[in-house]
């Protein structure tokens, strides 16, 4: 059962957290709700970039982590940035992109999130890690006119 939660973040920004069963079907929840979020938060350049990055933190924890839940949090840091994080209870050493062969199928996620977030990194908490990836919406060209 995947439970919710909107509240304000520590720092006093809005924030929505939910907790996930570490099943495939919890990786296409994490991402609509990335969407609605991001939506809501009217930061929709960042759409695709969110979605991606939250569906690749998850598919990590559901494929690697052998955990029975994750948390995906969600943070508005200012007007045009957001942080898209992935929490689970499994402490390991830090995350680091795989080289992906040519044929390979699947170990591109976290190389391609380096690439596409502004900034990444990861937290070790005293009973799992977080990791997170940071994107900034690109400024939008005004709408006023000058008469």
């Amino acid at each position: 059962m995947t439970r919710y939660h909107a509240s304000t973040h520590a720092t006093g920004r809005p924030a929505y957290t939910w907790t996930f069963p570490a099943d495939a079907q919890s990786v296409g929840e994490a991402r609509l709700l990335t969407a609605t979020a991001v939506r809501a938060w009217e930061l929709d350049p960042l759409l695709d970039d969110a979605v991606l990055i939250a569906s690749e933190f998850a598919t990590n924890v559901v494929r690697h982590a052998a955990v029975p839940s994750f948390r995906l949090t969600l943070l508005l840091r200012d007007i045009h940035r957001m942080r898209v994080a992935v929490t689970d209870v499994r402490k390991s050493n830090r995350p680091m992109p795989r080289r992906a062969g040519n044929s390979d199928e699947a170990g591109r996620g976290l190389a391609l999130v380096t690439v596409i977030a502004e900034t990444t990194g990861w937290d070790e908490l005293g009973w799992g890690k977080r990791l997170w990836a940071d994107l900034t919406a690109p400024p939008q060209p005004s709408t006023s006119r000058r008469q």
